[in-house]
């Protein structure tokens, strides 16, 4: 808390210290003292340099394709009508002038928050026509106005090669507070005081900086357990630059293949029979470079921007373009164990690394979006074996297992060689399969799968917000489990606890949403009974990173918020937004329920 505290605090001061120094640049210009003007440039950037290392901004190319870079050029083309062109639309209207003045703010922050790459050139050039108007006095305009149209061109365009959108943003927000904050105080304060321009820009000033601050603290923020795990990046499923080729070991996945979970828009959780006992993936007629890449970059293509091997029509993939947002090759990232867990042979920090992870796996499944892949060659049988060690390390986790499938989105790959059994025949598939149908997680990325597998139905009942009952599902599990196929026998029994503990979190969940404190109970009592209370408090159980505390104190329940904090829940776990249960946007929460968290912290 106090580590957040602090950060908050660095980038404030680092925010007014940058509009201070606009408000010097903007007097310097404007009263023609070209010392103070001169000087105070190199400050400026100075502190902007600062602040976007302070912010931890990550630079480099988006690895957006051709079409995607045309769609978010269309985009952006309203925009740079409107704001390089609106003094020629309100030219002889002085009416029209604050309208079209709202209309370009507007149009511009709209934008400027939301396109990538070629989209943020085409926005800049509007303004560089803006300023272009005004010096060859085809408009007259003051000569601040020329100062923010240059500060804001600059602003936009660095912008163009930062990786993720989550830095674009941030970048986007601190450049313009920075370079032209202190421009406006001048205008309204020094050059023509006006008191409801003075109050409102500071109003408007405090509360950039306030959503600013907000911005900065929201990452995917997981549990300190899953810190060894690496993401394998769209980029380089999809082939981007160089890197091209098979998935490998962890150990030696190539430079530049992992991105950053934190800032990743979105995450994506693959489940898959191991197909070869050393190498995971394994070559095939259709997928040379491996059946699971193979099918992996075709589907991830297919949703996020198609290529020419899965669309030949560029009008197709440029429609494709414009009506989605523009998902990079670093803004995608994918958890497939193989290559984002150090494998055999392990060095002793590996291994240690390893079994960290290893108890709460899980959680990936269970929150995110997750792909399966039940592709399997001729003669292939599912999981492979664990040796001595690696078994051990895997009965540790299993308790944890479904919390990666019910956390985010699941993508199922569905195609299977002749003469092999199918995905769900698997004990383990079919585990993870009911755990991220818990958590509600197959509708992004598997509807297509879900129909070929003939499990439309968990489409229709996770649509509907499917009641659970226990005991009605327990049979049904028995009854599907008692069909499966199993390497070791005994592991039909993890299944069953594992899908049974998901299903006992799910139902709490639901209890404590409804009010049910008598059914909550019910739930608590019986991870007590399994010793699964403490794993299953502090997992999240939804996107938006929360335990059952932070539900339990945003629905204002106290009675659920002192049964969770009696049964060992941390009151220090932070959501998304970076709040701990008894904060909402950095500020405390003033309802019982968070007062009791604060007693108890």
């Amino acid at each position: 808390t106090l580590a957040s505290m602090r950060d908050s605090f660095g980038l404030a001061v680092l925010l007014l210290a940058g509009m201070a120094i606009s408000f010097v640049t903007a007097w310097g210009f404007n009263a023609s003292e070209w010392i103070f003007f001169s000087a105070s440039i190199p400050v400026s950037i100075a502190i902007l340099g600062m602040s976007l290392r302070f912010t931890d901004i990550e630079f480099g190319s988006p690895e957006l394709l051709c079409e995607q870079h045309v769609g978010e050029m269309l985009k952006a083309a309203p925009a740079m009508i409107i704001i390089g062109g609106h003094d020629f639309l309100q030219h002889g209207r002085p009416a029209l002038k604050f309208p079209f003045f709202v209309l370009l703010c507007i149009s511009h922050l709209v934008t400027g928050l939301n396109v990538r790459g070629a989209g943020l050139v085409v926005l800049a050039l509007g303004h560089m026509l803006y300023a272009t108007w005004m010096v060859a006095g085809i408009f007259y305009s003051a000569k601040q106005f020329i100062h923010v149209a240059v500060a804001i061109m600059v602003s936009t365009v660095l912008g163009v090669r930062t990786k993720y959108m989550h830095d674009q943003r941030l970048l986007f927000c601190i450049s313009h507070v920075q370079l032209t904050g202190g421009v406006f105080y001048w205008q309204y304060y020094i050059s023509a005081p006006s008191l409801p321009f003075q109050v409102l820009i500071s109003v408007l000033v405090t509360l950039v900086c306030y959503l600013i601050l907000l911005f900065h603290r929201r990452l995917r923020n997981l549990p300190p357990a899953l810190g060894a795990i690496e993401f394998v990046r769209l980029g380089f499923i999809r082939g981007d630059a160089s890197c091209r080729g098979t998935v490998l070991r962890c150990q030696e996945m190539p430079a530049g293949a992992f991105g950053n979970v934190r800032k990743a828009m979105r995450l994506i959780s693959v489940s898959h029979r191991w197909l070869d006992r050393h190498t995971c993936d394994v070559p095939t007629e259709a997928f040379p470079m491996g059946l699971h890449l193979g099918t992996m970059r075709r589907v991830l293509n297919t949703h996020f921007s198609p290529t020419r091997a899965e669309e030949p029509s560029f009008a197709r993939r440029l429609r494709h373009a414009i009506v989605r947002r523009a998902v990079g090759g670093w803004d995608a990232v994918v958890f497939y164990d193989f290559a984002g867990l150090p494998q055999v042979p392990r060095s002793e920090d590996e291994d240690a690394a390893f079994r960290r992870c290893l108890p709460h796996m899980g959680m990936l499944y269970s929150m995110f979006p997750t792909m399966i892949l039940h592709e399997v060659p001729p003669g292939t049988h599912g999981y492979l074996e664990s040796g001595e060690d690696e078994d051990a390390a895997f009965r540790r986790c299993l308790p944890h297992m479904g919390m990666l499938y019910s956390m985010f989105p699941t993508m199922i790959l569905h195609e299977v060689p002749p003469g092999t059994h199918g995905y769900l025949e698997s004990g383990w598939c079919y585990c993870e399969f009911e755990t991220a149908r818990l958590g509600r997680q197959l509708s992004e990325y598997s509807p297509d799968a879900l129909a070929a597998l003939g499990r439309a139905r968990a489409l229709e009942a996770q649509a509907g917000g499917d009641v659970l009952n226990l005991e009605e599902m327990a049979s049904m599990w028995e009854a599907e489990l008692a069909q499966k196929r199993f390497h070791v026998p005994s592991d039909a029994d993890d299944v069953r606890r594992i899908i049974k503990a998901f299903a006992m979190k799910r139902m709490m969940l639901d209890a404590i949403e409804t009010g049910d404190m008598d059914n909550l109970r019910s739930m608590m009592a019986r991870l007590k009974g399994q010793n699964l209370v403490h794993s299953t408090l502090d997992q999240s159980v939804n996107a938006a990173l929360e335990t059952l505390l932070h539900v339990a104190v945003r629905k204002c329940s106290t009675a659920a918020t002192q049964i969770l904090l009696d049964s060992g829940a941390s009151p220090t776990r932070r959501n998304l937004r970076g709040d701990t249960a008894a904060q909402c946007f950095m500020f405390p929460r003033c309802s019982r329920a968070a007062q009791l968290v604060r007693t108890t912290s």
